[in-house]
């Protein structure tokens, strides 16, 4: 995975994003980013490659992780699915 801090901002928090580099981002990395973004109150967004019959099509799902209003805010940026804090 690479891990970009502060890629983008959000109601003044940073926002860090997870890109996998094969097709997820590794469960137990996974696990420990959520828990530093509790903790931190760092909103989160993470993706997961969509792979098809053919293999990797080059798109991502992007998941947001973190409050309510980060999440709608997600949503707004383009297709996000949705983890609560």
């Amino acid at each position: 995975m690479i891990l970009i801090l502060r890629k983008t901002e959000w109601q003044g928090l940073p926002v860090d994003l997870a890109v996998p580099v094969g097709e997820k981002v590794p469960p137990r990395a996974l696990q420990w980013l959520k828990a530093y973004a509790e903790r931190h109150r760092r909103p989160l967004l993470y993706g997961e490659q969509v792979v098809d019959a053919h293999g990797y099509t080059g798109e991502q799902i992007v998941f947001g992780y973190g409050p309510p209003a980060f999440q709608v805010w997600a949503s707004e940026q383009g297709k996000t699915r949705r983890g609560l804090w």
